[in-house]
């Protein structure tokens, strides 16, 4: 059983290995060849995502199995009670239908929060032992049955896309899948099952259903936005990560510029790592016909920090928008109290208090969501206070403004407004880099009174993990990442665009991508290819 633990482990789990382009290779010659039937490539789907999870241990293959289980008996046992509401009501009249869908909803509810229960219960197992590094503890001689079980494959993003589907059930917003191969199909769907998106299950069994023919243009637009991903992580994020790494695993040997540059490049590297993953599996998923939901939508182009959390990690905050927020801001005490307060003192102020009172559950939570220490605690309260004290304050900017005669509309503004957000965002990250809270306060001790603003004139940029060449690469990287991304905040289709040029161009801008990634991406001996940023959740 060791044996069989240990040749699985060995299989391929990141998108950016050799062991993954081969098993992506084999699954596609076997999924275009398969006949379009019921149940033959949707049987080839469940079969690759199996493998491909098998990478975590046979024991992760059982817990997220136990996991599907548990979603598929709670969301059938809650669909048959509906079910009897439905038969029941027919003739009830609409006084007699509300009370006996009251009653209905409690059943449903107990059975809601026992597996809410379970579920959660080993999602925050699992961020425990994390934290206090239990792996070893719970290590069996003869078969690593813990220590795998402490680090499943995307707990942290099954365990909402699971708890979402129940409550989307709960609240009779969808019906639940009869079929549990599908419903397996959608929770260990190899594509997200790393690190997202968090997907609705609903949505993943429709199109599994409805798989279509093979489309050579759908297909290699898959392939495109799988190269550019492949780009961002190998050629950007991977190389500035070793200049971040550098400096902030010994902080202390640095002085205020060297760390403000360095925490510059580890913001960039989150978002060229997190999103690069994020256009590999989507340009996955597009080859199979099926479509993911965005997760990136040029969040430095943001010009708010409200407005940056809604182009960052999109599903993560349309999860806690759907389950957390909503489901307080409509529950009838709730309601009361938030429109008594607008009654009183106005509209504003009670918008003010909903805001206020709801975000900072949603911000602890999103904070212990990311990380189990206390620096985690304070970056979503960071957070929280930035986007409140925005949505307090906007009036009172724009009157300042008109005041001073700012054009708030003009291109300058536009920039400033950028670069306050983007040093918003900096700051935020400065929190979770550092570690821990003292290392985090060290770091702000040198940023203000050791700057050395020389750094950048006598050569020392260049002793911090990247040689000269490598950082100016680095550079010319970033200007391109910051091209596209310009392009598509300017709604510009880079693949639509390429797809029309002739053959000629089109295949020089192919050649030229795969062999800027061969050339000048980070790999190769001596090299341990680096996990996505998120692939530990």
């Amino acid at each position: 059983m060791r044996e069989l633990n240990d040749f699985l482990i060995s299989l391929p789990t990141n998108y950016n290995q050799m062991g993954f382009f081969l098993f992506m290779i084999l699954f596609f010659i076997v999924f275009f060849l398969l006949p379009s039937k019921k149940y033959v490539k949707e049987t080839w789907i469940l079969f690759g995502n199996i493998f491909f999870y098998l990478r975590s241990g046979t024991a992760s293959l059982v817990i997220i199995s136990g996991t599907v289980l548990i979603v598929y008996i709670s969301s059938m046992l809650m669909g048959k009670i509906y079910g009897k509401f439905e038969v029941e009501k027919i003739n009830s009249t609409p006084r007699q239908q509300i009370e006996l869908l009251a009653e209905y909803k409690k059943s449903t509810r107990i059975i809601l929060y026992v597996s809410g229960f379970v579920i959660v219960g080993i999602w925050v197992f699992v961020k425990i032992c994390r934290l206090n590094n239990l792996e070893n503890a719970y290590t069996f001689s003869s078969f690593r049955f813990f220590e795998t079980i402490i680090v499943p494959i995307g707990i942290s993003f099954y365990t909402l896309s699971a708890l979402g589907y129940l409550m989307d059930v709960y609240y009779r917003k969808i019906k639940p899948e009869h079929n549990i191969l599908y419903l397996m199909m959608a929770m260990t769907y190899f594509p997200i099952i790393v690190q997202g998106p968090i997907s609705k299950y609903t949505k993943l069994i429709d199109q599994f259903k409805h798989l279509p023919k093979f489309d050579y243009e759908r297909v290699t637009y898959g392939i495109q936005l799988f190269i550019w991903g492949l780009f961002k992580k190998l050629v950007i994020a991977d190389r500035i990560l070793i200049f971040a790494n550098t400096v902030f695993g010994a902080v202390e040997n640095y002085y205020g510029v060297e760390i403000i540059f360095a925490l510059i490049l580890s913001l960039i590297q989150m978002y060229a790592d997190f999103s690069a993953c994020m256009d590999m599996v989507q340009g996955v998923a597009n080859m199979m016909g099926v479509e993911l939901e965005k997760n990136f939508n040029q969040p430095f182009f943001s010009t708010r920090c409200a407005e940056y959390w809604r182009r960052w990690h999109i599903t993560l905050g349309a999860w806690f928008r759907d389950y957390v927020y909503l489901p307080i801001y409509m529950h009838p005490v709730y309601m009361r109290a938030a429109n008594k307060i607008k009654k009183n003192f106005g509209k504003d102020r009670g918008q003010l208090f909903v805001t206020a009172t709801i975000s900072i559950i949603i911000w602890i939570l999103t904070g212990l969501w990311h990380g189990t220490g206390w620096n985690y605690i304070v970056w979503g309260l960071y957070w929280y206070l930035l986007i409140v004290s925005g949505e307090g304050t906007e009036k009172l900017w724009k009157h300042i403004a008109d005041k001073l005669g700012i054009d708030c509309s003009s291109g300058y503004f536009h920039v400033w407004q950028m670069t306050r957000t983007f040093i918003c965002a900096l700051i935020g990250r400065l929190w979770t880099v550092a570690g821990n809270l003292k290392n985090c306060g060290l770091i702000w001790k040198h940023i203000v009174t050791e700057l050395h603003i020389w750094f950048f004139f006598d050569g020392s940029i260049y002793r911090c993990g990247l040689s000269r060449p490598d950082f100016w690469l680095a550079i010319l990287a970033i200007g391109v990442l910051w091209g596209v991304d310009y392009a598509h905040e300017k709604n510009v289709k880079i693949r639509d665009y390429i797809a029309h040029k002739p053959i000629v161009i089109r295949w020089t801008i192919y050649y030229m991508a795969i062999f800027s990634i061969i050339i000048f991406g980070i790999y190769g001996s001596g090299y341990d290819a680096s996990s996505f940023v998120y692939g530990g959740f």
